[in-house]
């Protein structure tokens, strides 16, 4: 990643993960990487009219979130985001190149109360 960026990655998070199906009966999730830096979790805004707002995209009871990290870990959709006691279903997985460097978005979802 570029030094600037870098500088934003400044959150101790975590994943777990679904173990492999054994008998027909999935596990509970159990930790598949223990400790990396993510930059702080943002919400997805919408950017319809060329400017972003802070009006959520959907008016469902979930929000849609946003965090960025290195791109050479082990994460894929469907797996947990742990950020100290919060934990964050990852929706989506993509690729994200910035300034020659290669890093991946999450997408993450929270439901309002």
């Amino acid at each position: 990643m570029s030094s600037s960026f870098r500088k934003l990655l400044v959150v101790t998070a975590s994943t777990k993960r679904s173990p492999v199906v054994a008998s027909g009966k999935v596990g509970a999730k159990v930790v598949n990487i223990a400790s990396f830096l993510c930059s702080p979790i943002d919400p997805l805004e919408d950017m319809r009219y060329g400017a972003m707002t802070r009006k959520p995209i959907l008016e469902s009871p979930k929000n849609t979130l946003i965090t960025y990290c290195d791109a050479d870990l082990d994460i894929k959709q469907g797996d947990t985001l742990v950020v100290g006691s919060d934990e964050y279903p990852i929706t989506y997985v993509n690729d994200w190149y910035w300034q020659g460097e290669n890093f991946m978005e999450l997408g993450l979802e929270r439901t309002r109360v």
